[in-house]
């Protein structure tokens, strides 16, 4: 066993690379560069329309695609109704302009490749799987589960476990010092996959690590997404990651013009070892998720690691993501990364056996797929609840199907509490989650605020027998456009631990009561409300 490193004793680390805050974070930002981006675009069809077309031709064309567009809007199964409206508005206002956008999100020359690619290398990953996607959960589970493990086991490709290997954090202290231990022990190989990297005292003790795992021949690949980590490291340092000896991928980078590829970001936090040892939840490996340093006020995060042949799952995840973004798919010889000591029929749930049981479900959530994993599993939770509902998120952006799914179990008697932030990462995001707090508390519903600082946890309990924990953030972009991961858990001991954060978290929280919420900041109750318009698109 390594020597355990200390969250407390790296504070006191003098800072080896400097992070830039301020306008250049601002400038650099993901949303300032696709907003820009957008400017560039609507600039330039505006332009072309203008060069091409006169104005009695233009005007003939509008009418043709404002009318064809709505037809097609209203009737097509591929777009929430929330983002039909945003669509509707933007053709009817500039229909030659959401053509051209609309033709560039959603009907990319990117699109039927990447499809692919993901379709093959799930097709390849499947036999590794352990599948029991019959009935035979009926005679473990009570009858208000039984929906949830039937979808996720026949739609989201989510597959049981019994098992109570898991631990869950509340905060980045614990899950930082497992993890560095974790690594320091690796023997086979090192999977992670971060939607953000960032210079800093956490990637500089992951790098020392990894670099002593390459020499004793231990294989490792990391991958992180190529938009959110534009201005945390160097452009290049893929490239000189490589050198080391890991081998790794930036996920999607940033090109000129915005579409659908890279429109779907990789937000999935996944961290696998030697196919036993498993990370999940909401940490990205940047310092302020062990508030090693501070950016706004106490960070809240949330995660866990589970062991065992749970963790098979996230191996196969891992590997779906990475064949996926090859030229072309590859034939993995998979033996080489999964344990052939983990009997995939040790845990096979038993048909006869009416015994309860602790059971862990990984899932990850495809945008390229027909099935929003995430939004279907928060929908189940709460429809299935009785007695409460817990959230913990740091965004809250739904549309109409979701914030009626809430009102509905408050409805029903169940008690909805949502902790949001109290400081925020993003001013519009803010306005936006306060735009619905009215809503929800008319209809019963609690609204806290993490007053110590910033909340990126995502979580759900429920009823003190079910909760998830994953990376999908209760938003638009989460729920329909990104590519997510969590773990289900149900019935579990851990859930006492999840309960107990909640509680811990819920008394350093202020209460936005009615009369709180009627003093918010009204320019900031107007900007939450425009923008809820394109909401959708942000």
């Amino acid at each position: 066993m390594k020597e355990r490193i200390t969250i407390n004793e790296l504070k006191k680390r003098p800072y080896t690379k400097k992070r830039s805050y301020g306008v250049l974070r601002i400038i650099f930002s993901r949303t300032f560069i696709i907003m820009l981006l957008i400017v560039v675009e609507f600039a330039f069809y505006i332009f072309l329309s203008n060069f091409i077309l006169n104005d009695a031709l233009r005007g003939a064309f509008g009418v043709i695609i404002r009318i064809i567009s709505t037809i097609y809007l209203f009737n097509t199964s591929k777009l929430q109704n929330s983002y039909k409206l945003t669509w509707i508005l933007l053709f009817l206002s500039a229909p030659i302009v959401g053509l051209a956008f609309f033709l560039l999100l959603y009907v990319s020359l990117n699109n039927s490749k990447v499809t692919k690619n993901l379709e093959t290398s799930i097709i390849n990953t499947m036999p590794f799987f352990k599948k029991d996607i019959d009935s035979i959960y009926k005679s473990n589970l009570e009858k208000d589960e039984q929906g949830i493990f039937n979808y996720m086991t026949k739609y989201a490709n989510s597959f049981a476990y019994k098992s109570e290997n898991i631990k869950y954090y509340s905060f980045g202290k614990d899950y930082f010092e497992d993890l560095f231990v974790d690594l320091q022990n690796a023997k086979k190989f090192i999977f992670i996959e971060s939607f953000i990297i960032s210079n800093g005292i956490i990637l500089d003790i992951i790098l020392d690590i990894l670099k002593k795992k390459i020499k004793e021949g231990v294989v490792v690949r990391l991958m992180y997404d190529g938009m959110s980590s534009l201005i945390s490291i160097p452009l290049d340092f893929d490239k000189d990651i490589r050198k080391l000896g890991i081998e790794c991928k930036k996920f999607k980078p940033l090109t000129p013009f915005v579409d659908s590829y890279h429109n779907n970001r990789d937000h999935r936090k996944i961290i696998v070892i030697d196919d036993n040892i498993a990370y999940t939840g909401g940490f990205n490996i940047a310092d302020e998720y062990a508030n090693i340093i501070e950016r706004f006020g106490i960070w809240k995060d949330t995660g866990v690691r589970i062991c065992g042949e749970a963790a098979r799952s996230f191996t196969l995840f891992f590997l779906q993501i990475w064949n996926m973004t090859e030229e072309k798919v590859l034939d993995i010889d998979y033996d080489k990364f999964l344990l052939k000591d983990i009997s995939l029929e040790e845990d096979i749930i038993d048909r006869n056996d009416n015994k309860k049981y602790s059971y862990l479900m990984p899932y990850t959530d495809y945008p390229k797929d027909l099935e929003n994993v995430s939004n279907e599993l928060f929908k189940n939770i709460l429809n299935a609840s009785n007695e409460y509902v817990y959230i913990m998120t740091p965004y809250l952006i739904i549309d109409e199907s979701m914030i009626n799914t809430i009102i509905s179990a408050s409805k029903r008697g169940v008690e909805v509490r949502i902790i949001l932030p109290h400081i925020p990462d993003k001013k519009y995001a803010f306005a936006l989650s306060r735009s619905y707090y009215r809503i929800l508390c008319e209809n019963g519903i609690k609204i806290y605020e993490y007053e110590k600082g910033f909340v990126h946890g995502k979580v759900f309990l429920s009823d003190n027998k079910r909760a998830i924990v994953g990376s999908a953030n209760l938003d638009f972009r989460s729920l329909y456009m990104h590519y997510e991961c969590g773990i289900y858990i149900y019935n579990s001991k851990v859930i006492k631990n999840i309960y107990k954060d909640f509680n811990d978290t819920f008394k350093e929280c202020i209460y936005m009561d009615t009369e709180k919420i009627n003093k918010l900041n009204k320019i900031e109750k107007i900007a939450g409300i425009l923008l809820r318009i394109i909401a959708p698109l942000m």
